[in-house]
């Protein structure tokens, strides 16, 4: 059986959302050593010298999408991530599934975010954060992604 690609879209540009996203793939591998977590910032390190580094980049991601089983996508913040919501709109016309995620406790329009992009939300899953609750987090997304790629326990 080949390994299962889950695709993680977000913001990538401070150190505070490179930790994060790190973090983020490192517990969900924990729980789901079976998956393999794409992270696009692990190959913008790898060619982050290079001239054509913004080209390569794109296809990468774009690649990375059509490859993968199920993008997971953060979307905390004011506004989701300009970058991250191309790439749910691209998965989506895909149809791939998306899981979005939201920590952030903001509220206004649907659950703190656009309706295009909430709406092509496979799932949506909105818990204000609270550093107590981040293994719940953790869980919440492993059920997620379990019942999405109908992964047995």
């Amino acid at each position: 059986m080949r390994k299962r690609k889950v695709y993680i879209a977000g913001p990538l540009f401070s150190y505070a959302e490179q930790c994060f996203n790190i973090n983020l793939a490192a517990s969900l591998k924990k729980k789901l050593p079976h998956i393999n977590f794409i992270l696009p910032q692990k190959h913008a390190k790898r060619i982050a010298k290079k001239s054509n580094f913004t080209k390569n980049m794109f296809w990468y991601c774009i690649n990375s999408i059509q490859r993968a089983d199920l993008l997971l996508c953060l979307l905390d913040g004011p506004d989701v991530d300009s970058g991250t919501a191309i790439e749910m709109g691209y998965a989506y016309a895909c149809k791939k599934p998306i899981i979005g995620f939201r920590s952030d406790f903001r509220s206004s329009e649907d659950q703190g975010m656009n309706l295009m992009v909430s709406h092509v939300c496979s799932v949506l899953l909105w818990m204000p954060s609270n550093q107590k609750n981040s293994d719940k987090y953790i869980s919440t997304l492993v059920l997620a992604i379990r019942r999405i790629l109908k992964i047995a326990k």
